[in-house]
């Protein structure tokens, strides 16, 4: 084979490129066998992978062509991938006292996922301090939320220690439900997914991608939301929006990927009692960070 790589592309924009091979007997005949291409694409018989990419990110995947010798075809594979971007949109930008992140909107959207690091929290953090890290749907728009995610908070007992608590919640029909089967550490990745499996009849995932441990349930949601987000969020107590608690080091979001019509996304910065305590990076085709404070990280 003398293709060796590919073009990247953008959701919602056509795609095309072929592949080639040298040697052998043409004509070739290509397949994919392993991994898969980016959602969209297909690739021909002839070599040409064409397509309009649906779902951002990158996806690695083995090709094998095939030429014409006989008895005794020759056969050659070579490892590819395709990286996909986020599709052409307009991207403002807004503060929230809760949020920081992206939200994508222009919905409904049907799916979202993403996967996140975990962080740990500075050590003598108040316990009235907290955070969480989710995946979600429905965030800016009518008052009903599909989302999952982990939270995180100093023990009352010794704040040099804290607890991380995985979750998943339907706004307000089923308020946060701790998810005990999945133990989550600092430095792991941990990746949600939700998604409409038939009308009103949506599965929240949470997997440790680290050590393996994952959830799943199906539960009921009647309005297809608006927007889709990926948040470090400053909870709510029956009291107000509590502070944020400091964590390091960034998190970094990725396999940021949705079903829906995007064309507006939004980056948040949370400011609370007048200071900016959680700044997002830009967003690139990987995804994005997020840094305690006010100083802006890179990308992935």
């Amino acid at each position: 084979m003398t293709t060796t790589s590919l073009p990247g592309g953008t959701v919602g924009t056509s795609y095309s490129a072929n592949l080639s091979a040298s040697g052998g007997t043409p004509p070739y005949s290509w397949v994919v066998t392993s991994g898969s291409l980016p959602a969209g694409l297909t690739l021909s018989a002839g070599g040409a992978i064409t397509g309009t990419p649906t779902t951002q990110g990158t996806e690695n995947f083995t090709v094998q062509v095939t030429d014409s010798t006989t008895p005794t075809p020759q056969t050659a594979s070579q490892a590819l991938s395709i990286a996909v971007s986020p599709p052409a949109v307009v991207t403002t930008t807004g503060t929230s006292s809760n949020w920081s992140g992206y939200v994508a909107e222009s919905g409904p959207f049907t799916a979202v996922t993403g996967t996140f690091t975990v962080p740990r929290l500075l050590a003598g953090t108040p316990p009235s301090d907290l955070m969480g890290e989710w995946v979600g749907i429905g965030g800016t728009g009518p008052t009903r939320l599909i989302q999952a995610g982990v939270s995180e908070q100093s023990l009352p007992s010794n704040t040099n220690y804290f607890v991380i608590t995985p979750w998943w919640e339907v706004f307000p029909d089923l308020p946060q439900q701790t998810i005990n089967t999945v133990v989550v550490a600092p430095g792991d990745l941990v990746t949600v997914t939700i998604e409409e499996i038939a009308s009103n009849d949506w599965q929240i995932a949470l997997v440790d991608d680290s050590n393996g441990e994952g959830f799943s349930i199906d539960v009921t949601y009647l309005i297809p939301g608006g927007s889709a987000e990926w948040i470090v969020e400053a909870p709510a107590t029956s009291t107000g929006i509590v502070p944020l608690a400091p964590f390091s080091p960034a998190i970094t979001f990725s396999n940021l990927r949705f079903m829906g019509s995007d064309t507006q996304q939004v980056e948040l910065f949370m400011v609370q009692a007048g200071s900016q305590v959680s700044t997002p990076s830009s967003l690139d085709s990987t995804g994005f960070n997020v840094a305690y404070g006010s100083a802006g990280p890179p990308p992935p």
